[in-house]
């Protein structure tokens, strides 16, 4: 009981202290937040028969990702932002059954987004590694 009492006034105390981010509106105009993050690898059974592909399973490799937001504060409610981000993303290629993966391709994308304009998401050129026939 007294555990979940002091759950409930951490709580409180979080909550309560959120307030004071309204006073920070006029101390800095512009914000610049780095991210960075993890893709986690996924795997798409094909089938050659049906789908038209010489590959029996395609994987989309683990990558990091990075990139940064910058904003520019207009009014008390309002502000401008830009974003921008990169995912290098590689994928591997089995094909038959219960043989090992094999890099297939590397690919990066990068997302440019603005209030103005909406995101914009260019792709590289795809460097594919290795030719299947």
């Amino acid at each position: 009981m007294r555990l979940r009492a002091l759950w409930v006034v951490a709580g409180l105390v979080f909550l309560l202290s959120a307030a004071s981010a309204d006073a920070q509106f006029a101390r800095d105009k512009w914000e610049i937040t780095p991210f960075v993050g993890y893709e986690t690898s996924g795997s798409y059974p094909l089938n050659p028969q049906t789908s038209g592909v010489t590959v029996n399973d395609l994987r989309v490799d683990g990558a990091s990702s990075f990139g940064t937001f910058i904003d520019y504060s207009l009014t008390h409610n309002a502000q401008a932002e830009f974003m921008w981000g990169r995912n290098l993303t590689s994928y591997s290629a089995q094909i038959f059954p219960g043989e090992p993966f094999f890099k297939y391709a590397n690919s990066s994308l990068a997302t440019y987004c603005d209030p103005f304009f909406g995101c914009y998401t260019r792709k590289s050129r795809i460097t594919s590694i290795a030719v299947i026939s």
